[in-house]
């Protein structure tokens, strides 16, 4: 069965099964809401979804506002670059997923564990709690706030928090920008260092650009180098931090150990 929705979004429901309810107004039907079940697929501007089962919810013009949908549910968004190049942000879980719509953009919540891909960047975001995401109506911002033993995977990089708020933006390179809350640890395996770690006991800004991960910003840290030269470096507050060019400036209450000797400073450049 399909329902075709001619309003604001456009879009339609496919399933095995469909139940229209609504009330009759000056000699028309006006549709309230809508129930499906069986393999549901609802196709909106900005998106996909989809479950075992899903209840619609439309306003009085008959235009969808809301939808849950239960037994592992998705949804699918994609961001248009300025390049044209798209990235499909692809959220699944143990649901339910409650979706709802303005004219702002789309917010939607989704029932853990659950997980986030950004398909373009092989980026994984795996949460024990809950997800929320909202993407705008132009469809060039999107992000995923992430709760409870969460983690982020990419490549031979990856990062464990207990909160995460991931920002996905249109621009000419894929990017994404990480905010962490609480303790916080980054590990990434170099071919040439060894395993690189940092712990880090307050907040955290990280950037990915493609595969290559920056700490903008981390509080109370902790960073080990265990490999051909080994190193120990801890700081209250450190910037700029390259993973792949090993650059980084630290400050506050800075301590280094490594096989050239150990000693401290106020502030450091590497």
């Amino acid at each position: 069965a399909r329902l075709i929705m001619t309003g604001a979004p456009p879009g339609q429901v496919d399933a095995d099964t469909l139940r229209l309810i609504g009330h009759s107004a000056d000699g028309a039907v006006v549709l309230e809401r809508a129930e499906a079940e069986g393999e549901v697929l609802v196709l909106l501007e900005d998106g996909r979804y989809s479950g075992a089962r899903a209840q619609l919810e439309l306003d009085d013009q008959g235009e969808l506002k809301s939808l849950v949908l239960e037994e592992a549910p998705t949804a699918e968004f994609t961001m248009q670059r300025s390049t044209g190049v798209a990235t499909r942000i692809l959220s699944k879980g143990r649901g339910p997923l409650s979706v709802s719509i303005s004219d702002a953009g789309t917010l939607f919540t989704l029932a853990g564990p659950a997980s986030a891909e950004a398909l373009g960047e092989e980026l994984k975001i795996l949460a024990k709690g809950s997800l929320q995401g909202a993407i705008d109506r132009e469809q060039t911002h999107a992000t995923i706030l992430a709760r409870e033993r969460v983690r982020v995977l990419q490549g031979a990089s990856r990062l464990e928090t207990d909160t995460l708020e991931a920002v996905f933006l249109a621009g000419e390179a894929e990017s994404a920008d990480l905010f962490c809350e609480g303790p916080t640890r980054l590990a990434r395996r170099d071919p040439t260092r060894g395993l690189i770690s940092l712990d880090v006991q307050g907040e955290a800004d990280v950037r990915l650009n493609d595969a290559n991960w920056q700490v903008l910003t981390a509080r109370s840290v902790r960073i080990d180098v265990v490999g051909p030269d080994p190193l120990r470096v801890t700081a209250g507050l450190i910037e700029n931090l390259d993973l792949d060019t090993w650059t980084f400036e630290a400050s506050e209450g800075v301590t280094w150990a490594g096989l050239e000797g150990e000693g401290s400073s106020n502030r450091a450049r590497a």
